[in-house]
Protein backbone atom coordinates (compact mmCIF):
# COMPACT_ATOMS: atom_id res chain seq x y z
CA UNK A 1 0.00 0.00 0.00
CA UNK A 2 3.26 2.09 0.77
CA UNK A 3 3.01 2.01 -3.40
CA UNK A 4 -0.54 2.41 -4.59
CA UNK A 5 -1.78 5.42 -2.64
CA UNK A 6 0.94 7.72 -3.47
CA UNK A 7 0.84 6.63 -6.98
CA UNK A 8 -3.09 6.94 -6.71
CA UNK A 9 -2.59 10.69 -5.06
CA UNK A 10 -0.47 11.36 -7.66
CA UNK A 11 -2.52 10.22 -10.61
CA UNK A 12 -5.73 12.08 -9.32
CA UNK A 13 -3.38 15.19 -8.54
CA UNK A 14 -2.63 15.13 -12.49
CA UNK A 15 -6.03 14.66 -13.81
CA UNK A 16 -7.59 17.21 -11.19
CA UNK A 17 -4.90 20.33 -12.41
CA UNK A 18 -5.06 18.88 -16.33
CA UNK A 19 -8.68 19.69 -16.56
CA UNK A 20 -10.49 23.17 -17.09
CA UNK A 21 -11.50 23.73 -13.28
CA UNK A 22 -8.42 22.13 -11.87
CA UNK A 23 -6.64 24.86 -14.16
CA UNK A 24 -9.00 27.65 -12.63
CA UNK A 25 -8.67 26.34 -9.16
CA UNK A 26 -4.82 26.91 -9.54
CA UNK A 27 -4.73 29.96 -10.39
CA UNK A 28 -7.39 31.42 -7.79
CA UNK A 29 -4.85 29.36 -5.30
CA UNK A 30 -1.81 31.24 -6.42
CA UNK A 31 -3.18 34.56 -6.00
CA UNK A 32 -4.96 33.47 -2.63
CA UNK A 33 -1.39 32.26 -1.36
CA UNK A 34 0.15 35.57 -2.99
CA UNK A 35 -2.56 38.07 -0.86
CA UNK A 36 -2.25 35.85 2.23
CA UNK A 37 1.87 36.72 1.82
CA UNK A 38 0.56 39.85 1.44
CA UNK A 39 -1.27 40.10 4.70
CA UNK A 40 1.14 38.49 7.16
CA UNK A 41 4.23 39.97 5.73
CA UNK A 42 2.72 43.62 6.37
CA UNK A 43 3.66 46.07 9.12
CA UNK A 44 0.87 45.26 11.01
CA UNK A 45 0.80 41.65 10.83
CA UNK A 46 4.68 41.60 11.83
CA UNK A 47 4.09 44.36 14.69
CA UNK A 48 1.11 41.53 16.06
CA UNK A 49 3.33 38.77 15.78
CA UNK A 50 6.11 40.81 17.97
CA UNK A 51 3.31 42.07 20.33
CA UNK A 52 1.74 37.97 20.60
CA UNK A 53 5.48 36.54 20.65
CA UNK A 54 6.34 39.33 23.91
CA UNK A 55 2.67 38.63 25.80
CA UNK A 56 3.69 34.69 25.43
CA UNK A 57 7.00 34.95 27.15
CA UNK A 58 5.71 37.22 30.14
CA UNK A 59 2.52 34.74 30.29
CA UNK A 60 5.13 31.83 30.43
CA UNK A 61 7.74 33.99 32.35
CA UNK A 62 4.56 34.60 34.83
CA UNK A 63 3.90 30.58 35.03
CA UNK A 64 7.48 29.87 35.68
CA UNK A 65 6.76 29.05 40.00
CA UNK A 66 7.06 26.33 42.48
CA UNK A 67 3.16 26.71 43.18
CA UNK A 68 2.77 26.26 39.01
CA UNK A 69 4.57 23.25 38.79
CA UNK A 70 2.45 21.67 41.79
CA UNK A 71 -0.90 23.13 40.63
CA UNK A 72 0.01 20.98 37.14
CA UNK A 73 0.86 17.75 38.95
CA UNK A 74 -2.05 17.72 41.28
CA UNK A 75 -4.23 18.44 38.04
CA UNK A 76 -2.38 15.23 36.18
CA UNK A 77 -3.44 13.32 39.65
CA UNK A 78 -7.44 14.75 39.87
CA UNK A 79 -7.66 14.02 36.04
CA UNK A 80 -7.03 10.26 36.10
CA UNK A 81 -9.38 10.30 39.40
CA UNK A 82 -11.77 11.40 37.14
CA UNK A 83 -11.15 9.23 34.14
CA UNK A 84 -11.52 6.16 37.26
CA UNK A 85 -15.01 7.58 38.43
CA UNK A 86 -16.02 7.56 34.26
CA UNK A 87 -14.59 3.93 33.88
CA UNK A 88 -16.30 2.79 36.78
CA UNK A 89 -19.60 0.72 37.51
CA UNK A 90 -21.66 3.02 38.92
CA UNK A 91 -20.87 5.80 35.80
CA UNK A 92 -21.72 3.30 33.44
CA UNK A 93 -25.31 2.60 35.14
CA UNK A 94 -25.38 6.18 34.97
CA UNK A 95 -24.69 6.47 31.70
CA UNK A 96 -27.95 4.20 30.91
CA UNK A 97 -29.83 6.23 33.61
CA UNK A 98 -29.11 9.80 31.63
CA UNK A 99 -30.10 7.67 28.01
CA UNK A 100 -33.52 7.14 29.81
CA UNK A 101 -34.23 10.39 31.17
CA UNK A 102 -33.37 11.98 27.80
CA UNK A 103 -35.78 10.04 26.21
CA UNK A 104 -38.63 10.73 28.55
CA UNK A 105 -38.08 14.68 27.91
CA UNK A 106 -38.29 14.02 24.21
CA UNK A 107 -41.64 12.02 24.92
CA UNK A 108 -42.52 15.06 26.88
CA UNK A 109 -41.57 17.92 24.19
CA UNK A 110 -43.21 15.99 21.56
CA UNK A 111 -46.41 16.10 23.62
CA UNK A 112 -49.08 17.94 21.43
CA UNK A 113 -49.53 19.52 25.12
CA UNK A 114 -46.18 20.47 25.37
CA UNK A 115 -45.95 22.00 21.32
CA UNK A 116 -49.16 24.04 22.38
CA UNK A 117 -47.67 25.53 25.19
CA UNK A 118 -44.36 26.12 23.48
CA UNK A 119 -46.00 27.76 20.73
CA UNK A 120 -48.27 30.17 22.95
CA UNK A 121 -45.15 30.88 25.07
CA UNK A 122 -43.57 32.16 22.08
CA UNK A 123 -46.09 34.22 20.96
CA UNK A 124 -46.22 36.09 25.15
CA UNK A 125 -42.76 36.11 24.36
CA UNK A 126 -42.50 38.04 21.48
CA UNK A 127 -45.55 40.22 21.98
CA UNK A 128 -43.71 41.36 25.23
CA UNK A 129 -40.52 42.24 23.27
CA UNK A 130 -42.00 44.07 21.06
CA UNK A 131 -43.90 46.18 23.60
CA UNK A 132 -40.41 46.41 25.11
CA UNK A 133 -39.15 47.80 21.85
CA UNK A 134 -42.21 49.98 21.44
CA UNK A 135 -41.29 51.23 25.28
CA UNK A 136 -37.33 51.88 23.93
CA UNK A 137 -38.84 54.11 21.19
CA UNK A 138 -40.27 56.48 23.10
CA UNK A 139 -37.91 56.90 25.81
CA UNK A 140 -35.09 58.00 23.17
CA UNK A 141 -37.45 59.99 21.61
CA UNK A 142 -37.76 61.68 25.29
CA UNK A 143 -34.22 61.70 25.45
CA UNK A 144 -33.38 63.18 22.45
CA UNK A 145 -36.29 65.69 21.96
CA UNK A 146 -34.27 68.38 22.06
CA UNK A 147 -31.37 67.60 19.46
CA UNK A 148 -33.67 66.30 17.03
CA UNK A 149 -35.91 69.52 16.55
CA UNK A 150 -39.24 69.53 14.34
CA UNK A 151 -40.54 67.66 12.31
CA UNK A 152 -43.03 64.40 12.19
CA UNK A 153 -42.56 61.08 13.83
CA UNK A 154 -40.88 59.83 11.00
CA UNK A 155 -38.39 62.53 10.99
CA UNK A 156 -37.81 62.21 14.80
CA UNK A 157 -37.18 58.24 14.30
CA UNK A 158 -34.74 59.34 11.62
CA UNK A 159 -32.46 61.69 13.93
CA UNK A 160 -32.81 59.63 16.38
CA UNK A 161 -31.45 56.52 14.68
CA UNK A 162 -28.94 59.00 13.22
CA UNK A 163 -27.82 60.05 16.91
CA UNK A 164 -27.53 56.61 18.41
CA UNK A 165 -25.54 55.63 15.60
CA UNK A 166 -23.30 58.27 15.90
CA UNK A 167 -22.73 57.85 19.48
CA UNK A 168 -21.99 54.12 19.13
CA UNK A 169 -19.35 55.23 16.11
CA UNK A 170 -17.36 57.67 18.66
CA UNK A 171 -17.59 54.54 21.16
CA UNK A 172 -16.08 52.29 18.48
CA UNK A 173 -13.43 54.88 17.70
CA UNK A 174 -12.63 55.18 21.75
CA UNK A 175 -12.47 51.40 21.93
CA UNK A 176 -10.25 51.37 18.99
CA UNK A 177 -7.95 54.24 20.57
CA UNK A 178 -7.26 51.79 23.63
CA UNK A 179 -6.32 49.26 21.19
CA UNK A 180 -3.31 50.49 20.16
CA UNK A 181 -2.11 52.71 23.28
CA UNK A 182 0.79 55.55 22.52
CA UNK A 183 3.93 54.01 22.11
CA UNK A 184 2.43 50.32 20.24
CA UNK A 185 1.17 51.93 17.07
CA UNK A 186 1.83 51.21 13.42
CA UNK A 187 2.58 54.39 11.29
CA UNK A 188 4.61 52.85 8.71
CA UNK A 189 2.15 51.10 7.02
CA UNK A 190 0.09 53.77 5.21
CA UNK A 191 -2.21 54.67 7.50
CA UNK A 192 -3.16 50.99 8.10
CA UNK A 193 -4.79 51.02 11.01
CA UNK A 194 -7.54 53.24 9.39
CA UNK A 195 -8.30 49.97 7.36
Amino acid sequence: WTRVVPTSVKNAAELLWDTEAGQRLGKRAGQLGENVLDMISSDVARQCIIDVTVALMKLLESLHTPEVKSMLHQCAIGTVRFVDVLGSGKAKQLYFDVADALWALIEVGSDPVMVTSLAEGCAQVCFALERERESLKRRRKKGYGAAGGGGGDGDMDAKVDRLLASERRRERDRRQLGTYPPGKRVVSDNNALGR
